[in-house]
């Protein structure tokens, strides 16, 4: 019986010796990615404490939006937008997409010509001869100055110098008083000469017939150069002398009367006076 007592105590003992060595880390859950030594949680940079559940980084949760960054627990938003998290627009032209080419200003589309709406997006018609001042009696026909007689450029601003002029009418107001003609008062009519020469330019069409005050000969010209010099003379027409020379304008140079291309020219030298109406030739 002794000895059965004795082997049960050996077992005993035996038995004792290959009982199971207890985890410490058994039972223990270290948090954001912590690991378990000894029973004790070792955190990642970041986070403490117990089982690594508290945050060391201050922008740990922090979600900047919008392209900002997080800097000590505070958003560092880029130019544009603000706010805790950088969900706010600063920019006024953020998401308005102006239409056929036109450009956002402050929150405002700016249009082309030949479009409008709050995107640009209607289409207008524009008169091409907007904004085109044609000068000296230029007149805009799809956005181009057409020129009168004498001038050109983009707006008719460069004056052409003239070759030649014609006299379409002399209107006589004036002359030398006398016995003229042996019945009444003279009976007028007026040529062109060239100067100093017999070459007979023009006569008038008309003739006035016992002329007290003033009167208007009609002309048909041909092309005087403005360089050449011209006399105007006046004739008395009478049955004994037809051709009874009164006088007249001698010398006169058309290129002394081009400044501003006149329409009208006034000639005076005390005995006589008349206006001519001519066209400029270029």
């Amino acid at each position: 019986m002794k000895k059965l007592f004795l082997i049960l105590a050996i077992v005993g003992v035996m038995m004792s010796g290959c009982k199971k060595e207890e985890d410490p880390c058994e039972g223990i859950s270290c948090l954001n990615s912590g690991a378990c030594n000894d029973g004790t949680c070792t955190c990642p940079t970041g986070w403490s404490g117990e089982f690594c559940q508290t945050s060391t980084d201050p922008c740990i949760g922090v979600n900047c939006a919008n392209g900002g960054t997080c800097v000590n627990g505070t958003c560092n938003c880029p130019p544009g937008w603000s706010g805790p998290n950088c969900e706010n627009s600063t920019n006024p032209c953020l998401g308005i997409n102006c239409a056929n080419g036109g450009t956002c200003i402050n929150g405002v589309c700016d249009c082309p010509p030949g479009w409008s709406g709050t995107f640009c997006e209607t289409a207008v018609t524009v008169d091409p001869c907007d904004g085109i001042n044609c000068q000296n009696g230029g007149t805009c026909s799809n956005g181009i100055c057409a020129c009168p007689s004498g001038w050109t450029g983009t707006f008719c601003q460069t004056a052409v110098t003239p070759t030649g002029m014609k006299i379409t009418q002399i209107y006589l107001s004036d002359w030398p008083a006398g016995n003229w003609d042996n019945f009444s008062e003279a009976d007028i009519f007026m040529t062109v000469y060239r100067h100093a020469s017999s070459l007979n330019i023009a006569t008038s069409s008309n003739q006035c017939d016992d002329c007290v005050n003033y009167y208007t000969f009609s002309f048909t010209t041909p092309t005087m150069a403005v360089g050449d010099l011209f006399d105007l003379d006046c004739y008395d027409y009478d049955s004994t002398d037809p051709n009874d020379y009164m006088g007249g304008m001698t010398s006169f140079r058309p290129s002394n009367y081009m400044s501003g291309r006149p329409s009208t020219i006034d000639l005076t030298n005390g005995s006589f006076t008349m206006r001519l109406t001519v066209q400029w030739v270029y």
